[in-house]
């Protein structure tokens, strides 16, 4: 899916994701935009309803965010393989 031209994933596919309840998700990304700015909220999150039940559609960064609060193995998993590819750019630009 694609939120102003950028590629997008919803709340509700990204719950499946991290194996966590889409209610659980919300309250985590609930979270994130409370300590967002309006600008990151709009640039990062969408709301919409899917039978009647709110979802978001998130850019990678809105995504990223989410995952970095959640606790199960999968988002530690991601967050593994972030830091790991961060220390693959680090290192092939010398730094």
């Amino acid at each position: 899916m694609t939120n102003q031209n950028l590629l997008s994933i919803s709340s509700l596919d990204a719950a499946k994701h991290f194996n966590v309840s889409h209610s659980e998700f919300l309250k985590t990304l609930k979270g994130v935009l409370k300590d967002s700015t309006l600008k990151e909220k709009k640039a990062n999150f969408t709301k919409f309803k899917i039978d009647s039940k709110l979802a978001y559609l998130m850019t990678r960064t809105g995504y990223t965010l989410v995952a970095m609060r959640l606790e199960t193995v999968e988002a530690y998993d991601f967050k593994v393989k972030m830091i790991k590819r961060f220390n693959e750019m680090e290192s092939h630009l010398g730094l």
